[in-house]
């Protein structure tokens, strides 16, 4: 999915979670400034319907779950709320309020990269998503090749760097105990 600015004038986070709970089409909070999510291309629903089923069939009867899409997550760091493509989930969730539809402690986020996005994704939204105090993994993936860039919570605090390009890369999640093939995952995708 895509940003787009939504608004010129700043609203409060307030504001932002009553319209966003009304609103017909989904919007990113920066620090009082609206972005209005668009719609993702064939390749981008894809890579995470593929995604999902790989991690949810690995995760089956264990303490950890996946969510597409829908999951708004609150950076409190950075004054934000984001959508992640995909977001892992272990054990008890923590949401802001009663309404259960903004998560607070995400174990991974998975972003799937579109033209437009990649620049920020890779840059201010990595660096968001990395002052979220249980967030152990951020991968970002493209959709018009085979390319995961992996990025994990050292025990002291700093983050690892990975990046492969190779169809048949294996990549160890383990903040989530999971093996995930990029071939699984650009199922359908690069082949035609």
């Amino acid at each position: 999915m895509t940003a787009e600015p939504a608004a010129s004038r700043r609203v409060s986070a307030a504001e932002y979670l009553a319209r966003e709970r009304t609103a017909e089409t989904k919007s990113e909070y920066y620090a009082g400034e609206l972005f209005a999510m668009t719609g993702a291309s064939l390749r981008h629903g894809l890579v995470v319907a593929n995604l999902m089923h790989v991690l949810t069939t690995q995760l089956r009867n264990r303490d950890c779950y996946v969510v597409a899409n829908d999951m708004r997550v609150r950076v409190p760091e950075t004054d934000s709320y984001v959508y992640p493509d995909v977001v892992a989930i272990c054990g008890e969730p923590q949401l802001e309020d009663a309404e259960l539809d903004t998560l607070l402690n995400p174990t991974l986020v998975v972003e799937v990269l579109s033209p437009s996005t990649a620049d920020f994704v890779r840059g201010g939204k990595l660096e968001h998503y990395r002052t979220i105090q249980s967030l152990a993994e951020v991968l970002i993936l493209a959709q018009d090749r085979a390319h995961a860039e992996h990025w994990v919570r050292q025990p002291e605090g700093h983050w690892q760097f990975k990046e492969t390009g190779m169809a048949d890369a294996v990549l160890r999640l383990e903040s989530i105990g999971c093996e995930l093939k990029l071939a699984d995952v650009y199922y359908r995708v690069l082949d035609g």
